[in-house]
């Protein structure tokens, strides 16, 4: 799709040569492009916004389906990011799986906040023929010049900020940097989350250990993971029934019920974990009655966990989001699914079992 055209209207591009302005695969313009037009736009004391938009999980495509999947997704995302604007704002692809986005003459919050969400809503309808499972989602940090910064290399730490925070909440989301909110936060989160990924771990080993109650500390355990990891719905269940559960004061839902494990035992992987971003995959791979059953309950993305040891099984930890589609991490996956063995050891070496009554929602601190 060549968009020079479009990019021919716009007054510096109508200065330069536009035959070798475009990336070959993705035909967003390429990054010293659209570098060169910030800085231009910054020179000019232009208003405008920028966007840094990440593929979420895309080395995850390049692993499961392979890179010439992979460059599919690239060329679809660009394209789509494109289409969205039109002449509006130009699109370059900035790295591997990230695009920049520049507005020239926006500055207005709640002009950027629909500009960002209708790139978010629009991508849940993007398919792939031949693979019906792989979903596409976004993850955009936003800021505004000269609102939060007069030159480039601070709007962009700005803008980094903004990015890695929408990450952390768990992708395939917007946030527009404001300095009264995420002035404090890491640009670089690769060693803090390392770490705090190893304090999590331990922290919910011993949470799983504090007592020789095994429903207080699973209490402790649930409630802790469900607000670091901002969980809808986190619940312990059994065979038969809810065994523990925290549901998040901010889900649109309060009511989830339990969910017979055997609908999805047969997908279940081999170390015991099932997962979907987005529930409407089911319906493309014969679990329609998965998915009415999520339906339902208003859930949109789903994580199991088995909850075993040796030959048994006790039960599994579920993780429900009702807001939105969630695209489930490694670091995520990781904690649950320790978590899970760490509960089904500690039944195990017990003797013990999951009771099949509810537990009540409201415990102790485990500060």
């Amino acid at each position: 799709m060549d968009k020079r055209h479009m990019l021919a209207a716009i007054d510096y591009f109508k200065t330069i040569d536009l035959s070798g302005a475009l990336d070959p695969l993705t035909k967003a313009l390429r990054r010293e492009v659209i570098m060169q037009y910030a800085h231009w736009l910054i020179a000019r004391k232009h208003t405008f916004a920028m966007l840094m938009v990440d593929i979420d999980n895309f080395k995850n495509v390049n692993d499961i389906y392979g890179h010439e999947v992979g460059d599919q997704v690239l060329y679809k995302a660009a394209n789509y990011l494109i289409d969205v604007f039109g002449s509006s704002a130009v699109v370059g692809r900035f790295g591997g799986d990230e695009f920049l986005i520049l507005m020239d003459g926006v500055e207005d919050y709640d002009v950027v906040w629909e500009l960002c969400h209708r790139i978010n809503l629009g991508a849940v309808d993007l398919t792939f023929e031949g693979y019906p499972t792989l979903a596409l989602s976004f993850t955009i940090g936003a800021v505004r010049c000269p609102k939060d910064g007069d030159n480039f290399n601070d709007l962009f730490k700005l803008m980094d900020k903004a990015l890695y925070r929408g990450k952390t909440k768990g992708r395939n989301c917007f946030i527009i940097y404001l300095p009264e909110k995420h002035k404090n936060l890491f640009a670089s989160p690769k060693i803090k989350t390392d770490i705090d990924s190893m304090y999590l771990h331990a922290r919910v080993f011993h949470m799983l250990n504090v007592s020789d109650d095994m429903q207080f500390n699973v209490k402790l355990a649930v409630d802790a993971l469900s607000d670091y990891l901002m969980i809808d719905h986190l619940c312990v269940q059994s065979s038969k029934d809810i065994y523990y559960e925290h549901i998040s004061p901010i889900s649109k839902s309060q009511e989830f019920k339990f969910i017979d494990g055997s609908l999805i035992d047969e997908t279940i992987n081999s170390v015991g974990v099932f997962y979907v971003n987005k529930i409407e995959q089911l319906k493309k791979s014969s679990h329609a009655e998965l998915y009415d059953v999520l339906a339902a309950q208003n859930i949109k993305s789903v994580l199991w966990c088995k909850i075993d040891c040796r030959d048994k099984t006790f039960g599994y930890l579920r993780a429900d989001m009702a807001d939105t589609i969630r695209i489930w991490q490694t670091v995520d996956m990781n904690i649950l699914i320790s978590a899970a063995k760490c509960i089904g050891m500690a039944l195990y070496l017990r003797g013990t079992d999951l009771e099949t009554k509810a537990l009540p929602k409201e415990v102790p601190s485990a500060e």
